[in-house]
């Protein structure tokens, strides 16, 4: 009997029932939680880019680079207490601030007109107020937006000394004069290094720094084709290795599930002001449409807690395998769906079917007649995997859209030596983990990303010999445990394989 997806995965779930596992898995007692509590070491950020959007209703480029200051970041007005974001893991993110923090001049100076409460005439002395007012909210640190502008070494090497004394980690070095000048950008990082050597410096725009640079941003992409663009982009910066002393990091921006899978770091975008804009318009660049993105906050939460057990890595730290098969996802935009793309224009991204760092390429098998998701997947190197499933956008006319997830897919995965944990993530019909050796004696336990509660799942697993068959049911089950209700965030758990 040939059994549909969903056919498959009704049968697990009566199966939990029937062993009294539900409607609620109880978590053993004596299971200690498989998340650290240090904080995530990963320069992960929130950048406030998208809040100043909201904020003014995205009427103008200007109006959105005015709309931040001391107010909206510790105000408890509509739309203010920007500070108040992503509370369970603020203090594995820097919280950073946007274009327009230091408006007018740009001076990279904290200025009275914004921030009167931490503005002195001793610009090291205002940022460690600020910096540590920001801290005092829960945050890990303060990250700030720079404009790529070349002016002075003097210039430049005062403000390092400002970060550096008052404790500020991180600069987003964005667009400006020099935004494609390589030696500009390559000489900054230099004179960072040696004036600030806390500071992390961010580029982006010239693809090759990533194996001298910090951090490389991939930058903006449309949310209902950010899959198949971001993705893209991570497999060009893959193909380089960074070079001592580049930390080489790959910034994916707000594709979190695909930076947990592949090593990245993140740069958060959505928030938590859901629904409209306060003008009324459709919140265009994250429109409630596909995934939603701004109610899938808990893939944040899971991400970034997966990065104190798996930080991101640098490029060239283990070898790249890329799939040469393409996936094509398309749509075709509706009024207030993008901020760049107009309405009733058919876009198409493509991005390889699988991608992996040091690990062999996953099979991935679905019935004939469905949609093949992203499959992605890495070995850190301190030994713990990751894979993720990405769903599709597809859109082959105005009355057919669908975001598609890999509930579909059976995916293997060789994984090797069971030497660290497994981070698993997105929708699956079943994953099947590939060992080195037997494990026939060995239990299973998975834990929510987002929770804190170990479950033992061997009875709900099949082991055979070297191999560990998870049913996507479960995956579904364990993986969204600890969801926040209302939240749409596909499954991220954490699961070993420890002796009985």
């Amino acid at each position: 009997m040939n059994l549909t997806s969903a056919q498959s995965n009704l049968i697990v779930i009566m199966l939990v029932a029937s062993l009294g596992l539900a409607p609620d898995v109880q978590a053993a007692p004596t299971l200690q939680s498989l998340i650290p509590a240090t904080a995530n070491t990963s320069p992960d950020y929130f950048c406030t880019w998208n809040l100043q959007g909201y904020y003014s209703s995205y009427a103008t480029t200007p109006l959105q680079k005015d709309a931040i200051g001391e107010k909206q970041l510790f105000g408890q007005g509509p739309h203010e207490n920007w500070l108040g974001q992503y509370a369970t893991v603020r203090q594995d993110l820097y919280f950073l601030l946007d274009e327009g923090w230091d408006l007018p001049k740009q001076e990279v100076m904290v200025v009275p007109g914004r921030f009167p409460s931490y503005a002195t005439e001793n610009q090291t002395e205002s940022f460690k107020k600020f910096s540590d007012a920001v801290k005092k909210s829960g945050w890990r640190g303060l990250g700030l937006w720079m404009r790529a502008d070349p002016k002075t070494d003097d210039f430049w090497t005062e403000r390092m000394r400002w970060m550096q004394a008052s404790g500020v980690p991180y600069w987003k070095v964005d667009y400006g004069n020099s935004d494609r000048d390589e030696n500009w950008r390559r000489h900054l990082t230099e004179l960072g290094r040696l004036t600030a050597p806390d500071l992390t410096i961010e580029t982006a725009m010239v693809p090759h720094a990533i194996t001298w640079g910090d951090t490389f941003r991939t930058y903006d992409v449309d949310a209902l084709l950010s899959v198949p663009q971001t993705l893209g982009r991570v497999v060009t910066q893959l193909q380089y290795k960074a070079e001592p002393p580049a930390k080489g990091l790959i910034n994916c921006e707000d594709e979190v599930y695909l930076g947990a899978a592949l090593g990245c770091c993140y740069g958060v975008m959505r928030h938590s002001f859901v629904g409209s804009l306060p003008s009324g318009r459709q919140d265009f660049v994250f429109p409630p449409v596909t995934r939603d993105l701004k109610n899938c906050t808990d893939e944040v939460v899971r991400a970034v807690r997966w990065h104190r057990i798996a930080p991101a890595f640098a490029v060239g730290a283990n070898p790249a395998a890329i799939s040469p098969e393409q996936l094509t996802d398309n749509w075709m935009f509706q009024k207030d769906e993008s901020w760049r793309v107009g309405a009733g224009q058919q876009v198409s991204e493509s991005a390889p079917a699988a991608v992996t760092r040091g690990l062999a390429m996953p099979s991935v098998t679905v019935a004939t007649g469905t949609v093949k998701p992203f499959v992605l997947a890495s070995r850190n190197p301190n030994g713990a995997v990751s894979v993720a499933t990405l769903g599709r956008t597809l859109c082959p006319s105005a009355t057919e859209r669908q975001w598609i997830t890999g509930e579909v897919a059976d995916v293997a995965l060789q994984v090797g030596q069971n030497s660290g944990p497994i981070g698993i993530f997105g929708r699956y019909h079943s994953l099947n983990l590939v060992f080195d050796s037997s494990i026939a004696k060995h239990k299973v336990i998975a834990q929510d990303l987002a929770g804190d509660n170990p479950q033992d799942i061997t009875r709900l697993v099949r082991i055979s010999g070297n191999q560990v068959t998870i049913p996507g049911a479960v995956i579904d089950r364990i993986g969204l445990s600890a969801a926040t209700p209302g939240d749409k965030s596909e499954p991220g758990l954490v699961l070993v394989i420890r002796k009985k």
